[in-house]
């Protein structure tokens, strides 16, 4: 899925993202990884899903 990073918030061992997918805006979270910068607030990226984890949350 491409999209745009909107929000970034670090959250200790991980960074969180708030990513805009068309219409939809998909929440990611990154672990920490020696000499990765995070993706800055309107950066375009692509995101990969392994299917085994994804969750459902009803609102």
């Amino acid at each position: 899925m491409n999209g745009a990073v909107e929000y970034t918030e670090f959250l200790g061992e991980f960074t969180r993202y708030r990513v805009r997918v068309g219409q939809s805006l998909v929440t990611a979270d990154q672990a920490h990884y020696s000499g990765m910068a995070p993706f800055a607030d309107n950066a375009s990226v692509r995101l990969g899903v392994d299917a085994t984890q994804i969750r459902y949350l009803p609102i």
